[in-house]
């Protein structure tokens, strides 16, 4: 059995996408149950600034054989935008600088890093999973000043 979305029906999308399937060995007339679970990363798209968001609006789900053999079909709403939850620490130890990076939102993202030392941007996208907690260390040797932002600025410091 397979499982197909098709993401924010009142966008008109043209497309279904599969979601998860089951492989299943049944004889004649048996019977089997089968459960998929979506997440909310499977209703994910991207938003003009690269950033995972569950939209809202209404979904429709699909179950069966293939994508061109669809035996059942039903609809799932969301009321409200789903984005994930990023947070920022940042530590700073002469010529090294640790930023830590932590998703505290439902939704798995690939968080923007914007670093700018004396000029010179450099742009990270760092995939971080729901609840993940990453640390991403930063030489700084002969820099006098950065910016760190994910996009939003979250420290400038002039290093002396």
């Amino acid at each position: 059995m397979q499982l197909y979305l098709r993401k924010n029906v009142n966008q008109s999308a043209p497309y279904i996408e599969l979601k998860g399937f089951k492989r299943l060995k049944l004889g004649p007339k048996e019977r089997a149950r089968v459960d998929f679970v979506l997440t909310y990363d499977d209703l994910a798209v991207l938003d003009s600034q690269m950033r995972y968001v569950v939209e809202p609006g209404t979904y429709q789900v699909f179950i069966g054989r293939s994508a061109g053999d669809l035996r059942l079909s039903g609809e799932l709403y969301m009321k409200k935008e789903v984005r994930s939850e990023v947070s920022a620490r940042v530590e700073w130890r002469k010529s090294e600088i640790k930023v830590n990076l932590r998703n505290r939102g439902p939704l798995t993202d690939l968080v923007p890093l914007i670093v700018n030392m004396d000029g010179e941007i450099e742009e990270m996208r760092i995939f971080l999973d729901a609840g993940e907690e990453r640390e991403v260390d930063l030489r700084v040797k002969g820099v006098k000043e950065v910016s760190i932002g994910t996009p939003d600025p979250i420290i400038t410091m002039s290093i002396s």
